[in-house]
């Protein structure tokens, strides 16, 4: 989710947000000789990405790109 703070100098006000994906349903991107997923703005990923579940990338033997760290 997302946190803010917001101060006046004398009092601090949080707000939060949750976000209602889980990182199993997020998407994820792979290509067709790779065997990492990536995030999207990866500079690693070629025009062949393809996405797909975070889930389902990792059913299919797939790990995460150690350059854009996405969620495992």
């Amino acid at each position: 989710g997302t946190v803010v703070f917001t101060t006046d100098g004398d009092n601090i006000e949080v707000k939060t947000e949750r976000t209602n994906q889980s990182a199993k349903d997020l998407t994820v991107y792979i290509t067709k000789t790779g065997k990492k997923y990536h995030m999207e703005e990866c500079n690693l990923l070629r025009e062949s990405k393809t996405p797909v579940e975070l889930s389902k990338a990792k059913e299919k033997g797939y790990e995460p790109c150690k350059t854009c760290k996405p969620p495992q």
